[in-house]
């Protein structure tokens, strides 16, 4: 059985998703007109927490382009940027979401351009392991928030069961060695529920909720999880802390 030592957090290489690993991760996860089961949860939960009919979003480390799309989905009158520190990425979604009324910006998540209470939403899915300084990103997130907006934040969690780590290794491992290698060095440089509120209280937030996900007795129906979907989408729920921020 493998052995991962998880106690102490241990962040990821410093490196930009690029060039032609960029491209294979993305060839990898992009499948035209299919709907990943992990941002439809996302989609599903954000709006079920939060929510919004009209207004701005900005989806933070956004990559290709996904979450963003399947947000669109659920409420396309709503205006939508996403943007992400990767040349590829941008370049990416803006050529196979195109068809979207949504616009796609190269930005560093601790320097936004955006003014003050910009927006009604902020999201960020599966980034946050990856900021060099979490602090600086939680404040732009809260400056470029309207006030009575909220931010939604939803990570991997060091602290989850080890079981769950290894089954989500080998599940990934099954379809891409790669990218089980990445998970963990994510899974290695995500932060606990604890290391998230001495963030936040350095970052002088105070009006956030944050918890570990778990599988509700209704879960799959509500969220249309199908029987060949359940495994995955445990895994995915039970390996993760949620995070919503009320400015």
């Amino acid at each position: 059985m493998m052995y991962l030592e998880l106690k102490k957090r241990i962040p990821e290489p410093e490196e930009e998703m690029e060039g032609e690993s960029a491209f294979q991760y993305f060839k990898a996860k992009y499948k035209p007109g299919r709907r990943s089961t992990s941002y439809s949860i996302v989609t599903k939960d954000i709006f079920k927490r939060i929510p919004l009919e009209k207004g701005k979003v900005l989806d933070i480390g956004c990559g290709y382009g996904a979450l963003i799309s399947h947000l669109h989905m659920i409420k396309p009158r709503l205006s939508f940027i996403g943007i992400d520190s990767s040349n590829f990425m941008i370049k990416t979604a803006k050529k196979y979401m195109s068809d979207k009324n949504i616009l796609f910006v190269k930005a560093r998540a601790d320097k936004l351009p955006y003014k003050n209470g910009v927006f009604d939403l902020v999201v960020c899915k599966d980034t946050f392991h990856h900021f060099i300084s979490p602090e600086k990103v939680l404040r732009e997130m809260y400056r470029v928030t309207k006030k009575g907006g909220h931010i939604y934040i939803t990570d991997l969690r060091r602290d989850s069961d080890m079981k769950i780590i290894l089954s989500e290794i080998n599940e990934i491992a099954r379809t891409n060695i790669t990218h089980a290698r990445l998970y963990i060095d994510s899974i290695k440089a995500s932060y606990t529920i604890g290391e998230m509120q001495q963030l936040f209280k350095k970052a002088k937030i105070k009006k956030y909720e944050i918890w570990n996900a778990k599988i509700t007795k209704n879960f799959f129906k509500e969220y249309r999880v199908s029987r060949a979907k359940r495994l995955s989408a445990t895994n995915f729920i039970k390996d993760r802390w949620i995070a919503v921020i009320t400015k």
